[in-house]
């Protein structure tokens, strides 16, 4: 379609409204009622359209319930973005040669089509209050006979001058990245050297300054503001056409300084008007005129705020004190919630920070650091609001994979990320918290999220599905939160995540350094790939990456205690073991002391809360270890030998071929060859019939009839949910089975997941005896929860004292898969009165939900979109449980005998909540409250954080 002259157009028709298709003669349908003339699809467009790729849009021909398109939960809306994005970023993308097919599409009709259409979206309040993200893009990429905003022509005749010209990539970054007045300067430079050069890079550069011009000229388009005033005006909006008016005076005389002021002021209003709105055409033509003079005054702000920016960063532009910087974040914070860019929720959280002219240095470090909260949140929604077509789009459209930075960049956002940075750099320094990569502070945003130090070969993965075979010593950097992670020895995500999930609760109990960075710093990184480097995260929240041979003293001292203490290790009392008993068991039936005697600890401590709580815990059937050594102790390999007997001599194989020779990876190597085929063995095996009837019969008395009820089939080894090693998601649940032989055969899978090589590499290092690991199974009956999550009965954001965190995500089981999750901390019974704080939103792009047909199974559909999940009476419920459970279950205790947290999965029917799992919330005593692992200053002292700090006084900008 890029090559053809017509894109991915046939031929040009008359369309009737009596229905007759004819060919493009004057006044062709004059006679029949009238019509539309444009161009017909080709076959292969048809084809992209079955597969969910509707390009070439033509407004006309799309009758509104596709414009709409609520069957697909507004697919076709985010399409439309998006493939605006492809057009003007990628030379017109399909339409690169259709752009001169004349009559393909008739921009006055398309006009008339795409105000009436968005006329009629926008009269839905609902539709309104559940897409800000979606409506603001959505107005400026569908013609509806607004200009486009300025700004956005700019980005992409930058990057066709470095197409033309490498030479000329860092301007092209600098606008991009960081663009400013000094850029006109630049282009016209590049402009005066390239007379000599090809016509179309005279084109490119003359046209890209005559967009600089209009952009930073002190001069308002006056016909445009008119047009929307007055328009405003006719639909009794006269509140918004009086900030217009205040706008107007700062642009036309005021200082850049109140220009940012007054058009953050108006988007903010503007906003809030548009919130107000009813329902009906009306309405709808409010606020499409509203999101009119929201993408333009977007688009004024951005050009104010970067002139702002870039005076400060100049010697001649003064030096603004550190209470003038936050009052532009405030202000920036007003325009990103007007733009469409933040929740209600997340903009009063956002303004609600505490305020003061002098503040002790590790308070102010908070709250910047909690004011790049908006950076994130906007960056979240964005995913969330794409995630559907660009996931679609990604695997077949390398130019896709720009959208998401190409419309960050033209948004308020960047203005507000680079402001945020000089701040958190002052912050940090003022603090003594020091970020370093390869010993310079950070570009962008860096947040800690497990303590622990590490150091190994460096891995920069740009997919999780290019991840390979895993390096157990590599430090790796990932593109997102990854639920099936192998063993490494430290990680790096350019996502948060969920700070529950699976796979973070696994590296906290190792002590595994894992901290959330910016993509900024990716190309830092990416030059040590594939090098040795040290990687720590400290108590204070420091994260320093540095080279493997440039180690700080404290760092490389406990790098070295760590390298010649073996861990504790799990020594598992076989003693103990009662393999012998094969009945099976209800949660009734079971308790605490059947921990690793003949279950393990999930059923066990699951069985314990049931006893509390019997309607908020489902009843469950319990599978003891003796089944499964009994189910081993076969010859399934037709080796004369029992499946068990072999399973033990893998283990011990690895000491005797070392001996032989074999190096270290080498015997590894082999015995995960071996388990291999141990793992396919039990996946395959057939059930002992006397244990086939038992099961079968235990589930229609406990459950009823096949396929009217569904289970989770969960691991439960007896090394898993300790107090010394958590093993969360190490093993596999086979989620919502409901006929009996789909539970068979998820009971063959669950016995077989210890034995896959991600388990073993992860326990290997604790479990001293491997031979004794033993799987039995919970069959925990199926609740329908429309949102899931975890808490954990302490603050990990914030480390207050008798606070708690909780998360939480839409469907089933999102949180744990590391799904971005709504979190909020509140406070405990112990910790006094408070205010829960928002820490993120939910913004998954999908959700989890329970099939109750067929076999089962789990559906994953688009989210719903739910703005808050943990709504007050899901927290008061949630509260009146933990603090039962606090009170009457019994505690857990580390090595040194402190009680340990706990971490708790539930999920929301309703407001009730249903509880799934308890288990102790593990840190790694090596690194969990040491002393030794923090950031030091860069003298090598430790730095003095007890510091007032004077807003009145400039931030320190040191690079």
């Amino acid at each position: 379609m890029k090559q053809r002259d017509k894109g991915p157009y046939l031929r040009i028709r008359w369309y009737c409204r009596d229905g007759a298709v004819l060919p493009p003669t004057p006044y062709a349908c004059s006679k029949r009622g009238g019509g539309e003339q444009h161009a017909s699809y080709t076959d292969d467009a048809d084809r992209l359209q079955a597969l969910g790729f509707d390009v070439g849009t033509i407004l006309v021909a799309l009758p509104y319930e596709q414009f709409e398109d609520a069957r697909r939960g507004h697919y076709r809306l985010r399409e439309l973005v998006l493939e605006d994005y492809l057009v003007d970023n990628d030379d017109g993308w399909v339409l690169r040669g259709a752009r001169y097919y004349r009559g393909a599409r008739q921009i006055e009709s398309e006009e008339r089509y795409g105000r009436r259409h968005l006329v009629r979206l926008l009269s839905d309040p609902a539709w309104r209050r559940d897409n800000p993200l979606l409506a603001t893009p959505l107005v400026a990429a569908v013609p509806h006979g607004q200009p486009g905003v300025p700004g956005d022509r700019i980005r992409e005749l930058a990057t066709q001058m470095a197409r033309l010209n490498p030479e000329l990539m860092d301007l092209r970054i600098k606008i991009h990245s960081s663009p400013g007045p000094d850029d006109l300067d630049a282009v016209r430079a590049a402009a005066n050297s390239a007379q000599r050069r090809s016509s179309m890079m005279r084109r490119t550069l003359a046209e890209l300054q005559d967009q600089l011009q209009t952009l930073y000229s002190a001069d308002l388009d006056e016909h445009r503001w008119a047009s929307l005033a007055s328009e405003l005006d006719e639909l009794d909006r006269t509140d918004l056409t009086a900030e217009m008016r205040a706008a107007a005076a700062a642009i036309r005389g005021g200082t850049v300084r109140q220009q940012v002021a007054e058009l953050s002021r108006l988007l903010l209003a503007a906003r809030r008007g548009y919130n107000q709105l009813g329902s009906g055409s009306r309405a709808g033509a409010q606020a499409l005129h509203v999101l009119d003079l929201i993408n333009y005054g977007d688009a004024l702000l951005r050009s104010s705020s970067n002139s702002w920016l870039a005076s400060r960063r100049t010697p001649s532009g003064g030096r603004a004190s550190r209470a003038e910087y936050l009052a532009f974040v405030e202000n920036l914070t007003d325009a990103a919630y007007g733009s469409g860019w933040l929740t209600e929720r997340e903009y009063v959280a956002l303004r609600a920070q505490p305020s003061g002219r002098d503040l002790p240095a590790e308070d102010y470090r908070k709250r910047v650091e909690y004011l790049g909260n908006a950076v994130l949140w906007g960056q979240a929604a964005l995913r969330q609001t794409y995630g559907e077509p660009l996931l679609r789009y990604r695997q077949v459209e390398p130019a896709a994979r720009g959208f998401e930075d190409g419309m960050l960049r033209g948004s308020v956002l960047l203005a507000l990320s680079n402001v945020i940075d000089d701040l958190s750099r002052d912050a940090s320094l003022a603090a003594g918290v020091r970020h370093s990569v390869f010993d310079a502070p950070p570009p962008g945003r860096v947040m800690a999220l497990n303590t622990g130090v590490a150091r190994g070969r460096l891995y920069v993965v740009d997919d999780e599905r290019d991840l390979g075979r895993l390096d157990p010593r590599g430090i790796y950097v990932l593109p997102k939160t990854v639920l099936d992670l192998g063993r490494v020895a430290g990680i790096l995500t350019l996502d948060e995540g969920s700070r529950l999930s699976h796979i973070q609760l696994l590296a906290r109990s190792l002590g595994i350094p894992n901290a959330a960075i910016s993509a900024q710093l990716l190309p830092q990184l990416r030059a040590y790939a594939g090098r040795e480097v040290f990687f720590s995260v400290g108590q204070d929240g420091g994260v320093v990456v540095g080279r493997g041979d440039d180690l700080r003293t404290v760092d490389a001292e406990l790098l070295r205690q760590r390298s010649q203490q073996p861990a504790a290790g799990i020594a598992i009392d076989a003693d103990r073991l009662d393999l012998d008993e094969q009945r099976l068991f209800t949660l009734d039936e079971v308790g605490p002391e059947d921990s690793g005697r003949i279950i393990g600890p999930k059923a066990a401590n699951l069985a314990k809360l049931r006893s509390f709580f019997p309607d908020r815990v489902e009843q469950g059937l319990v599978i003891p270890f003796g089944v499964f050594r009994a189910h081993i102790e076969r010859d399934l390999l037709n080796t004369g030998r029992s499946l068990f007997t072999e399973l033990r001599a893998t283990y011990l194989a690895v000491e005797g071929e070392q001996r032989r020779g074999y190096s270290e990876e080498e015997a590894h190597a082999r015995l995960l060859q071996r388990l291999r085929v141990i793992q396919r063995t039990i996946r395959a095996m057939p059930l002992l019939p006397d244990f086939e009837r038992r099961l079968r019969a235990a589930l229609h008395e406990h459950f009823g009839p096949d396929g009217t009820y569904g289970v989770f089939v969960r691991s439960d080894t007896n090394v898993e949910d300790l107090p010394n090693f958590t093993g969360a998601g190490l093993n596999l649940t086979v989620m919502n089975r409901i006929s009996v032989d789909g539970i068979i055969d998820g009971i063959r899978d669950v016995w077989a997941s210890p034995f896959s090589e991600r388990s073993y590499t992860w326990r290997q290092q604790l479990v001293t005896t491997p031979e004794h690991v033993y799987p039995s199974i919970l069959l925990l009956r199926s609740v329908p929860a429309e949102a899931s999550g975890v808490l954990a009965t302490t603050d990990l954001v914030e480390k207050r004292a008798g606070w708690w965190t909780i998360t939480a995500s839409e469907g089933v089981g999102g949180v744990v898969e590391g799904e971005p999750a709504e979190t909020i901390l509140v406070p405990g019974a112990t910790a006094g009165a408070g205010e829960s704080v928002l820490v993120s939103s939910a913004r998954a792009v999908w959700r989890k939900i329970l099939v109750t047909s067929g076999a089962g199974g789990i559906d994953r559909v688009p989210v719903q979109g739910n703005a808050r999940l943990l709504t007050e009476p899901r927290i008061d419920d949630l509260r009146r449980l933990v603090d039962e459970i606090d009170a009457r279950y019994p505690k857990a205790f580390d090595e040194s005998g402190s009680s340990l947290p706990w971490d708790i999965e539930f999920g929301f029917v309703d407001d009730k909540t249903y509880l799934f799992q308890i288990r102790p919330l593990v840190g790694d005593p090596a690194t969990v409250g040491s002393s030794a692992v923090t950031t030091v200053s860069w003298s090598g002292e430790h730095p003095d954080r007890s510091g007032v700090i004077s807003l009145d006084e400039p931030p320190q900008m040191r690079r």
